[in-house]
């Protein structure tokens, strides 16, 4: 195995039932009434126990080392059958039950982490399937489905948003020594704009890559800018308000159960926000808010 794992191993409680699980089935290959594993860190005190029946006597031992320099100790009743394939047996097991403890507990590490990152991340398998979604992606890939989102990038037709990714997916797995991430900005429908990269993961031992799809917002326009833009082009308190949660990157139905109006209402807002502003549509409205604020007045 590739030595991967940051992690420690960490032994389990007695009563853990993967163990006990383990042990059982130890003692019907040895056909032992009884048995001891105790495992330890090589240079520290400290000794994990665990039993399987009522031990008695000193029985006899079988000693052998596991990974992240751990030492076992297991010991059978006299009357049990050992072998050298029992030995081996064991080793290979307990090697295996705890590696799989490790994996477990950095996954779940790993998860808690994308999960509470505000970026959007997705996780690719080699033939375009998604394999994880962290909250905001999933919420990125709803409003896909419910309200029609669609990304555009460097002036290519509109499509979903998870469409362009796949698209990069293709293309990267084409490329089998050549390029291994493909980076740009898309202008999504809703006039939000996104910094995306896709970086294609090696894995030397199955050959089998697979993508991580990294989808930051760009920052929306601050507070005084959005200010500056409501004075400069005189909206009313109303459109100010429906900018501002454009600029948050939220879509109409969204914008009506904010405000609590209708979204036939804010839909003329939209039309009011387009004359004033002199723009066509939500990203060129995007666009103007990326843009310094320049004041009306009169030469």
């Amino acid at each position: 195995m590739a030595p991967t794992i940051l992690l420690e191993s960490k032994c389990p409680p007695p009563d853990d039932p993967e163990f006990q699980r383990f042990l059982m089935l130890l003692a019907e290959l040895a056909d032992a009434r009884w048995l001891r594993l105790e495992i330890r860190r090589k240079g520290r005190p400290q000794c994990y126990r665990y039993t399987h029946g009522q031990p008695a006597g000193e029985g006899r031992e079988v000693t052998f080392s596991s990974p992240g320099h751990l030492e076992a100790t297991l010991t059978l009743d006299s009357d049990a059958r050992q072998t050298p394939a029992f030995a081996d047996a064991a080793r290979f097991m307990l090697d295996r039950l705890l590696w799989m403890r490790r994996l477990r507990h950095q996954a779940a590490l790993l998860r808690g982490a994308l999960d509470t990152t505000t970026s959007a991340v997705l996780l690719f398998d080699r033939e375009g399937n998604i394999a994880y979604a962290n909250p905001p992606a999933d919420q990125l890939l709803s409003r896909q489905t419910e309200s029609e989102l669609t990304a555009r990038e460097h002036g290519a037709p509109a499509r979903p948003l998870l469409a362009v990714l796949c698209s990069w997916v293709d293309e990267l797995l084409q490329r089998q020594n050549g390029l291994h991430v493909q980076r740009c900005t898309l202008t999504l429908s809703d006039g939000s704009v996104l910094a995306c990269e896709l970086l294609r993961l090696r894995d030397e031992a199955r050959e089998d890559p697979g993508f991580v799809a990294l989808l930051q917002p760009v920052a929306p326009a601050t507070e005084p800018h959005l200010a500056a833009v409501a004075s400069t082009y005189q909206l009313s308190p109303r459109e100010r308000e429906v900018l501002t949660l454009l600029a948050a990157g939220l879509a109409t139905p969204a914008i009506a159960e904010k405000m609590g109006i209708s979204p036939h209402t804010v839909r003329d807002h939209l039309k009011n926000l387009f004359r004033k502003t002199g723009t066509s549509s939500r990203s060129k409205l995007m666009s103007l808010l990326r843009q310094p604020a320049t004041p009306v007045g009169p030469f």
